[in-house]
């Protein structure tokens, strides 16, 4: 029987001792801010100036790039293509054999620069304001003029270069961004939930596309070194003549950004999701212009009467349209965990 009791006693002992608070009351994670423990990042982050713990004034500026299938090697591979000091169009078709068929490249890029004005209104809201400009591109190499430069008349005679082309925008922004934080919730160890909602007033400023008209996007490559094309392009483009009086003009377009972030603090670890740019730019009055190319050459390498040809290519005004630019939109999910002994 007195054996029965002490262990009775001791499972008692240790049931306490296991129940007792994970983390310490004077635990530095329950007296950081939240603006500190949110990872850092060098990416488009509108929520940046609004999630800081204090009031500050700043400015900033970045950008970002990407593409589809080529890594740094592959890039840096240009250094041992060539001994000379520059790139030569050579090079470039090298790289573009390095592109895996069936994948053409995509390129984007991204970049910005501003002032940014923003803190806390006491402990559960946040706000910021931001005036920047913003230029964004992005390019397509297509599939079949990856083959027609890589493979060619090995597979096939004919390629579509559809789809082909370049697009650049600049913009001038205003912005304003609140963030409304509730918790702990349930216990003092419960979720701290973080909602942002913003929205940026965007006037286009420059804008420049080209790309191959609809119907003439084919290029027949009869022989090893033989290319036979006629083909039409058109551009669309900004006229800096009257740049200032275009933007002036224009109209501003609403974008919106919205955040979502999940937050255990004495526990370490958080979630988190970020959606931007959602919305459309019009770029008023953009000129129109056509152009054709008729190519029988035996110089596949971009150099010679080839490159004078594309040189000399001109293109004519028709008309002034208004573009709708669908802005590249950022879902971006992130999840983050700390150990608690070291804050």
């Amino acid at each position: 029987m007195r054996r029965i009791m002490l262990a009775i006693a001791i499972l008692s002992v240790s049931t306490t001792d296991t129940s007792a608070q994970l983390v310490p009351e004077n635990s530095q994670a329950a007296s950081v801010d939240i603006g500190y423990r949110r990872a850092s990042s060098f990416r488009v982050d509108p929520f940046r100036h609004v999630m800081i713990p204090h009031w500050g004034f700043a400015f900033s500026f970045g950008g970002t790039g990407e593409n589809s299938v080529l890594n740094f090697a592959d890039i840096g591979a240009l250094r041992f293509i060539n001994n000379n000091d520059k790139i030569i169009p050579g090079d470039i078709i090298d790289v573009i054999g390095l592109i895996p068929a069936g994948k053409g490249l995509r390129v984007a890029a991204q970049a910005d620069g501003g002032f940014h004005l923003g803190g806390p209104f006491g402990r559960h809201f946040s706000l910021g304001f931001s005036a920047q400009v913003r230029s964004y591109g992005s390019g397509l190499f297509s599939d079949g003029l990856a083959s027609l430069v890589r493979d060619g008349n090995l597979t096939q005679s004919r390629f579509d270069i559809a789809g082909s082309g370049g697009i650049g925008l600049a913009t001038a922004e205003l912005g304003a961004h609140t963030v409304l934080r509730l918790g702990p919730l349930g216990t003092e160890d419960g979720i701290h939930l973080s909602l942002g909602i913003g929205g940026r007033l965007v006037r286009a400023g420059a804008y420049y596309q080209a790309r191959p008209q609809l119907g003439s996007s084919t290029v027949f490559r009869s022989g090893p070194d033989s290319i036979v094309a006629d083909l039409a392009f058109e551009s669309f483009e900004t006229s800096i003549d009257d740049f200032s009086d275009r933007f002036n003009s224009a109209p501003s377009s609403l974008v919106g950004d919205f955040l979502i972030r999940m937050e255990w603090p004495t526990n370490g670890f958080s979630f988190e999701a970020m959606f931007a740019n959602l919305g459309s730019v019009t770029a008023p009055d953009v000129e129109r212009k056509t152009a054709g190319l008729i190519v029988a050459t035996t110089d596949p390498l971009f150099s010679g009467e080839l490159a004078d040809s594309i040189d000399a290519m001109d293109f004519v005004f028709v008309d002034s349209v208004d573009v709708y630019v669908k802005l590249p939109q950022i879902i971006r999910f992130s999840a983050g965990a700390w150990v608690n002994a070291i804050l």
